[in-house]
């Protein structure tokens, strides 16, 4: 799983698949529009452990019926990063794909300084 965008942030894109071959690229466009089809949510607790410190990013999208929200988390406590995919069909099954927190290049926190990406409160899942 990929999420890029250009230097210039011209647009962004999520890629699923492998680099021989590319099972799913959302949106299929590569416009400024494509800012519009997804949704930002963070929320960030300092204070380290004895406060419970954490920080929560997701990103949201839908293409074809399917919701598919990216998240990133961290956990002062316990010092413990998570990164993955959730996809819910149009019945509300699940399925979780966890990523690898170590292989993040970026953070989806730095979308919202592009003041590109509508923010709005679409939940803290993870």
């Amino acid at each position: 799983m990929t999420l890029v965008k250009d230097k210039q942030d011209e647009y962004i894109q999520y890629r699923f698949g492998s680099k021989d071959h590319m099972d799913m690229e959302f949106p299929n466009t590569r416009t400024k529009e494509s800012w519009k089809q997804f949704r930002y949510n963070s929320y960030h607790r300092g204070g380290g452990k004895q406060n419970a410190g954490m920080e929560v990013d997701n990103l949201s999208f839908t293409n074809n019926g399917y919701e598919y929200l990216l998240f990133r988390t961290y956990f002062a406590e316990d010092e413990k990063f998570a990164a993955g995919i959730i996809i819910t069909d149009s019945k509300g099954k699940e399925t979780r794909i966890s990523g690898n927190p170590k292989t993040i290049e970026g953070c989806v926190c730095n979308l919202e300084d592009t003041g590109m990406i509508q923010k709005e409160d679409i939940g803290l899942v993870f």
